[in-house]
């Protein structure tokens, strides 16, 4: 199973469309959200993709209950800062990444197989205590060389028969 990884659209529709068309290419079977929609208006564009997307809150979303609204009309789901899920027998905990050390305790429980997280806008993915650890980035306004830009960001491909993840640029 593709499960696609994003984060920090930041409500730039050109971004966020570019992820959809990315995802939807790769014939992803669920999207991930770690945080930071921001507003309900940009929350249309996930109606165009072609499988089930769950976001998690984060800093900057103004008005989750409307998120809420928006996603639920097309079966999307908004969760408050953290939830967890199983997905092709692995348990996978995601959760905005505002508060490092919420992502450390996750990593270090020994519940989970993979942790996703946001916030940081800095893509990575490494492996800590056999966790699979993603950040995918901002698809929006991605860190390259240490600065925030506008432009090229990052999404990524969790592969959950190999264990393994991909950062994509957009």
């Amino acid at each position: 199973m593709l499960i696609g990884v994003m984060s920090d659209s930041h409500d730039r529709i050109e971004a966020i469309r570019a992820a959809i068309e990315k995802f939807n290419s790769e014939s992803i079977e669920l999207v991930l959200h770690a945080g930071d929609i921001v507003s309900p208006f940009s929350v249309r564009e996930f109606e165009k993709l072609n499988c089930k997307i769950i976001c998690v809150t984060g800093n900057n979303d103004g008005d989750p209950m409307a998120l809420r609204k928006f996603l639920g009309g097309f079966g999307g789901e908004l969760k408050d800062v953290f939830f967890k899920l199983e997905v092709g027998g692995r348990r996978i905990a995601v959760t905005h990444g505002e508060w490092p050390e919420l992502v450390e305790a996750l990593i270090l429980s020994g519940e989970y197989d993979v942790v996703v997280s946001g916030h940081s806008h800095d893509a990575s993915i490494r492996k800590q205590n056999d966790v699979l650890v993603i950040n995918p980035g901002s698809c929006s306004y991605p860190i390259v060389d240490g600065v925030v830009t506008i432009g090229n960001g990052t999404i990524a491909v969790l592969n959950l028969e190999k264990m393994s993840a991909e950062l994509l640029r957009l």
